[in-house]
C-alpha cells in the first residue's frame, strides 16, 4: 500500500497548535491560520499561501514525505514590527515541534526561512515565512 499524502495533516495540525495557543489567539483571529480570506477580515491575520510534497522514498523502511507549507502573516501596523511579532509567535509553536498528523507519523517541523515585503499599496506589510515537516507512514 501506498503512504497517502500527509499535506492535508500537516495543515490541520499546524493550525491545531496555533488555535491552542493563547499568545497567538491574542494577536490573530483566535488563532486561526486561514485557507481563504473572508471578505472583510481585519488584520493582522495568517494564511496558507502554497504548499509543496515530495516523496522521500524509503526510511526505516517506510514510505516518508517532505512537505512544505509557506504562509503569509499580513499586518497593516506601521512597519515590520507587527509582523516580526507574529513571526516570532508562530516559531516559538511551530519551529522544531512533532506534530500529531492523522496520517502517519511526523519526523519533525522546523522554521525554514522568512521575507519581510511591504505591500504595494503602502498600507499593508506581509511577512511571508515556510516550515518544512518531514513525514513517515504510520
Amino acid at each position: 500500500m501506498t503512504y497517502p499524502s500527509a499535506i492535508r495533516s500537516v495543515l490541520k495540525a499546524m493550525n491545531g497548535l496555533a488555535k491552542a495557543d493563547p499568545t497567538l489567539v491574542a494577536l490573530i483571529n483566535g488563532g486561526q491560520i486561514l485557507d481563504k480570506v473572508p471578505a472583510g477580515t481585519a488584520m493582522p491575520y495568517v494564511r496558507f499561501v502554497s504548499t509543496t510534497e515530495v516523496d522521500e522514498g524509503s526510511t526505516f523502511a517506510k514510505d516518508g514525505r517532505v512537505d512544505t507549507v509557506t504562509m503569509a502573516i499580513w499586518t497593516d501596523y506601521a512597519g515590520e514590527q507587527q509582523g516580526l511579532l507574529i513571526l516570532e509567535e508562530l516559531n516559538r509553536v511551530l519551529h522544531k515541534q512533532v506534530l500529531t498528523l492523522d496520517v502517519g507519523v511526523c519526523l519533525l517541523c522546523w522554521y525554514e526561512w522568512s521575507d519581510s515585503l511591504e505591500d504595494p499599496d503602502g498600507e499593508a506589510q506581509q511577512v511571508m515565512v515556510r516550515y518544512r515537516v518531514q513525514a513517515l507512514e504510520a
